[in-house]
């Protein structure tokens, strides 16, 4: 029986429907990726409640609106504007203070033209992620820190996966959480790695550029016009992916901060097929390297409710020469690209 008595969860239950409603209508003001306008772990860990619903607190919907930096662009390059939105799915169930089960899918549309090939699609689902967390592994004694770790299971829902043949993919990560400076700076690092399992090395729907076996028919040559894109990798499959994470936030109150988080993804391919004319020193495996930086000010409005603006750059983690890596938060580079762009976010949290 709860103590708060059956009237007080009824009305606790109206609030959180509200707050989710609310969320949802800010469509035309609200953006995306699973970080954006969220409570940080140790946030959502202090979220309590009586009654056998409070093992979902945490639960979340999203809702995210990008404009990319090529929409800011005039003249010749600015040709590819981008605004597009998603909308995200982050049910949990806790199953102790400091572990959980969560469930993560998404879908994004964009509004201005496509530029996905002929099929000019505008709107895509994403993965389906069931993951397991534990954000107390073990509680260092000098300053409270906490090791972290999860694992994660993807389920092949998007067009992207079904292209790739993929049957699914792992993920581990392990991690350290600490709050220093009386709780008003919070620092935290990430290692993860994934594991990609398709049915075939290369990518194409009905095995294009493979044979029977999967193995891709790109025989790298010097002189080739494509040799480049067969050393890199290019219609070759991802087959492990490892990245390293750094994630600071300053708390200027409760239920306002300013955070910055910094990916970098390696991932490597598959090789190609090796044969007695292939160059010795042409690189068979693929090899690609980005880096993904966020900035954002997110306020707690209510206790339901999160709203968030800021900027999310995805982009090669080098520059064309390969020797200095690229600004983390804003593509200068090659803006046209719209690897840069800023949001607005509404999250909707129980």
């Amino acid at each position: 029986m709860s103590a708060l008595g059956p009237r007080a969860a009824r009305a606790r239950g109206r609030s959180a429907a509200l707050a989710a409603l609310a969320a949802l209508a800010l469509v035309l003001v609200c953006a995306p990726r699973p970080a954006a306008a969220q409570l940080t772990e140790l946030q959502l860990a202090r979220r309590q409640g009586a009654g056998w619903w409070a093992r979902f607190k945490g639960s979340a919907a999203q809702l995210s609106t990008y404009l990319g930096s090529g929409t800011l662009l005039t003249g010749e390059h600015g040709d590819n504007p981008y605004v597009g939105q998603d909308l995200l799915l982050l049910p949990r169930l806790n199953l102790t203070g400091a572990q959980s089960v969560r469930l993560l899918w998404g879908a994004g549309c964009e509004y201005t033209p496509a530029d996905n090939g002929a099929s000019g699609r505008r709107c895509s689902p994403s993965d389906l992620r069931l993951s397991y967390h534990h954000i107390g592994l073990w509680r260092d004694p000098w300053i409270g820190g906490r090791l972290t770790g999860s694992a994660q299971l993807w389920l092949p829902v998007s067009y992207e996966s079904r292209a790739n043949h993929t049957l699914f993919n792992l993920r581990g990560a392990a991690g350290y959480l600490v709050r220093v400076a009386r709780e008003r700076l919070e620092l935290r690092y990430d290692l993860a790695v994934q594991k990609y399992l398709p049915t075939r090395r290369a990518r194409g729907y009905g095995g294009a550029r493979s044979d029977g076996d999967g193995v891709a028919l790109c025989l790298a040559r010097a002189g080739r016009g494509d040799a480049a894109a067969c050393g890199s990798g290019g219609p070759l499959n991802d087959n492990v992916l490892v990245i390293n994470s750094l994630h600071v936030a300053w708390f200027f109150r409760d239920r306002l901060w300013l955070s910055a988080d910094v990916l970098l993804y390696n991932y490597f391919r598959f090789a190609v097929t090796d044969d007695p004319l292939t160059p010795p020193g042409l690189p068979r495996g693929g090899r690609a390297d980005q880096s993904w930086g966020t900035l954002e000010l997110a306020y707690q409005l209510q206790p339901h409710l999160v709203l968030a603006l800021g900027s999310s750059s995805r982009q090669p983690a080098l520059h064309a020469d390969g020797r200095w890596p690229r600004f983390p938060f804003w593509d200068f580079v090659s803006p046209a690209n719209n690897f840069s762009q800023l949001y607005v976010a509404a999250t909707a949290i129980y």
